[in-house]
């Protein structure tokens, strides 16, 4: 039987369907380009101060931003010439990328404005000023773009390298999140951290002026170690939550944030290397811990034993590396194993949110 040819401009006569593999390879660099330049700017902040808004780390990530742009151009280029609407134009997974990038342009107006205002940010504020988090998230919408794809088709990703850029798009958001929170990136716990010891001060006077800063010290340690350990979880929950991980997963969407993190925060050689290689470190084991335990099929033991585990590991492994590589710990015992033991409860507890119990 002969098929009448579909006419020009009818969904019948679309172009061929996007090559879902190389589109998001394509969505992903595009994504990473535009994150390296958040954390360019980032670094420049911390190293290279410029009063200009015309700095080659802005150039990072505006032409990032813009990238991304294009992509979300072509789609609707793409379906305009293929006679569909442009609520059609964006594979699943990929309208929250245009929204996105929507969000982000509405953002930069707002955010001039704010500036001129209320003057430009130079601590932490820059981090929680409302113009930069509306802007954090049309950048979020745009960095998950290939995980929001591979979690949308009926027949998910297996292999390593066919999961690389869902893994990907997730490390970057991971990396995204510990950027906002970069002031609580280190717990302090090494020797070369410690606070002044009131108890060896000059002065009485000296001494009572030195506890605040002792208590503040330690406080803030365990508090990083509850954001840190409950952000490693939380992501590693959801991964094998949501497919079954091929073998290096963890140590891609650990790695990537850490090696990010440190490259930002770094003064020297030795805190970029510690950190990534402490996530390396951590990502391999959860690796090797996920093949054994197999959380993915939703065992309520196993499952719970990963969660605790993941975190568990993170404190003991940065604990270990303090004690050996960086001139020891100024934690006594109870600090030690007591955050520890924050960290495996944290992971307990958002067990219960990705496989919740049983009604009675």
């Amino acid at each position: 039987m002969t098929q009448t040819p579909a006419r020009p401009g009818t969904p019948a006569a679309a172009r061929p369907p996007l090559a879902q593999g190389a589109f998001d390879r394509v969505t992903c660099f595009c994504a990473g380009w535009f994150l390296l330049g958040l954390f360019a700017d980032g670094w420049s902040h911390y190293h290279d101060v410029r009063e200009s808004f015309f700095t080659p780390y802005h150039a990072v990530l505006y032409t990032g931003f813009f990238s991304n742009v294009a992509v979300v151009a072509y789609l609707l280029w793409r379906a305009r010439t293929s006679g569909r609407s442009w609520r059609d134009a964006f594979p699943p997974g990929y309208g929250y990328t245009a929204l996105g990038a929507a969000i982000f342009t509405a953002g930069v107006g707002p955010d001039l404005l704010w500036h001129r205002i209320f003057g430009i940010e130079e601590g932490i504020d820059v981090l929680i000023s409302p113009t930069h988090l509306f802007l954090g998230v049309g950048m979020a919408m745009i960095l998950l773009g290939p995980a929001r794809a591979a979690f949308a088709r009926n027949d998910p990703p297996r292999t390593l390298d066919e999961q690389l850029p869902m893994i990907l798009s997730l490390a970057f958001f991971f990396a995204m999140i510990s950027f906002t929170l970069q002031f609580a990136f280190d717990s302090g716990l090494a020797a070369s951290n410690a606070p002044l010891d009131p108890a060896r001060a000059s002065h009485p006077d000296l001494a009572f002026f030195l506890l605040p800063f002792t208590y503040y010290k330690e406080a803030l340690g365990v508090t990083v170690v509850v954001i840190h350990t409950a952000l490693l979880a939380g992501f590693a929950l959801y991964v094998v939550r949501r497919i079954q991980p091929a073998f290096g997963t963890f140590t891609v969407l650990f790695g990537v944030p850490a090696f990010l993190m440190a490259f930002l925060l770094s003064n020297g050689a030795l805190t970029v290397y510690v950190p990534t290689v402490e996530s390396l470190a951590l990502g391999m084991l959860s690796d090797g811990l996920a093949l054994w335990l197999r959380p993915w099929e939703g065992r309520p033991t196993t499952a719970r034993a990963f969660a605790i585990a993941v975190p568990v590991l993170a404190q003991a492994i940065a604990l270990l590396v303090a004690q050996v590589a960086l001139g020891g710990l100024w934690w006594d015992v109870n600090f030690v194993f007591g955050s520890m033991v924050f960290a495996g409860v944290g992971g307990l507890l958002l067990s219960f949110l990705a496989w919740p119990p049983p009604r009675a």
